[in-house]
């Protein structure tokens, strides 16, 4: 009996880890977002989940992109970063709501919580590379 409540308390007490799309109902207003800021499509992973607290799916999309160089010892490609961006559900859409630069690649492992979005991605600082948690926290 003991071992029957401390699985049920692992399987349901354990945060359900978000997928990567690119579809969903969010996708076509994060590409027309895309459009009207950069003047182009972005190829993004959309993950769903609900950060704002009121019981709709949200969405955070990730995408990459080159920043202009600053500096003379900057090269380029170097400034090639993740933005994590962030799409709050409101009635039957969805409206930008900020975004953060974070590091690495392969965003993974996406858990929506109280006005914040925990990923996970790949930093490679080292070879191989190494695994990092983020935080990217909701506005008020």
């Amino acid at each position: 009996m003991r071992l029957l409540i401390l699985f049920m308390l692992v399987i349901f007490g354990t945060p359900a880890l978000a997928a990567c799309e690119d579809a969903g109902p969010a996708a076509s207003f994060i590409k027309q977002h895309w459009l009207s800021q950069m003047g182009s499509e972005r190829r993004t992973c959309i993950f769903y989940g609900d950060y704002s607290g009121d019981g709709a799916a949200d969405a955070v999309a990730f995408y990459y992109y080159e920043k202009p160089q600053h500096g003379r010892y900057q090269k380029p490609g170097e400034g090639v970063v993740l933005e994590a961006a962030l799409f709050r559900r409101e009635g039957g859409g969805y409206r930008f709501d900020g975004s953060a630069d974070i590091g690495g690649e392969n965003p993974r492992n996406v858990t929506f919580g109280d006005r914040k979005i925990m990923v996970d991605t790949t930093v490679a600082w080292r070879d191989p590379g190494i695994d990092r948690t983020w935080t990217v926290r909701a506005p008020n």
